[in-house]
């Protein structure tokens, strides 16, 4: 498959993306029932983001809370009462121990 056509009013060769011939201006003939195929459709330029611009921050995601389970909760409970206890045994002690 060639990727080039000649021009049938100057016989001059064209690339074969070319709809024109380079040479004398005139428009490429096709034979016919022929259709070209479609250019390929280009982005435009607004939808090209320019590097210069700053970029938008992207939102931070919502923070989930979990609520902390039974067992946690009752793990929170003993240790607390555990320190109420040492707390009070301290106390005594150096009550006992100043006199």
């Amino acid at each position: 498959m060639r990727n080039t056509w000649i021009c049938p009013h100057c016989n001059s060769e064209n690339a074969d993306k070319m709809k024109f011939c380079q040479l004398c201006h005139k428009p490429r003939e096709y034979p016919e029932g022929y259709e070209p195929p479609e250019e390929k459709k280009q982005i435009p330029d607004s939808a090209i983001p320019d590097p210069r611009m700053p970029k938008k921050p992207k939102p931070e995601p919502e923070p989930v809370y979990a609520l902390p389970s039974a067992g946690t909760r009752n793990l929170e409970r003993v240790l607390i009462v555990l320190n109420v206890i040492l707390l009070i045994v301290n106390i005594i002690l150096l009550i006992v121990f100043l006199q």
